[in-house]
């Protein structure tokens, strides 16, 4: 939850994850990219937004350049956002709306700690 005058957003995610972390994601989604991709599409249809910035031109060294889902690993951080306006901010519900979103991103930042979490029992 970030909150600073005129800016107010919740996101979740992994943000610049470290290398054997982000590619321990990217191997998941590529071996799940149907899960991955319904996952995503079922929190940015109720809003959030995928983080774009640090996303590489090419896909990343170790990846299948011609796979169809190349454009799904192409990011440096898997952060998903939404704004809050400022009525949901000064709603006497606020701590709802907010729970209510962060179990909007649950199946999204389960299904990351999930790649991260196996790659710690390999």
């Amino acid at each position: 939850l970030h909150i600073e005058p005129n800016q107010f957003f919740i996101g979740g995610g992994v943000w610049h994850p470290e290398k054997e972390e982000l590619k321990a994601v990217r191997q998941e989604i590529m071996f799940q990219p149907e899960k991955y991709s319904a996952t995503l599409n079922s929190v940015v249809k109720n809003g959030f937004t995928i983080m774009e910035e640090d996303k590489l031109k090419t896909g990343p060294k170790d990846f299948d350049k011609e796979s169809p889902h190349i454009e799904l690993i192409k990011y440096k951080s898997y952060i998903l956002s939404r704004q809050l306006s400022k009525k949901e901010l000064n709603s006497p519900d606020v701590a709802s709306i907010v729970a209510n979103y962060f179990s909007q991103l649950y199946p999204y930042t389960s299904f990351l700690n999930t790649a991260m979490d196996f790659m710690g029992n390999e």
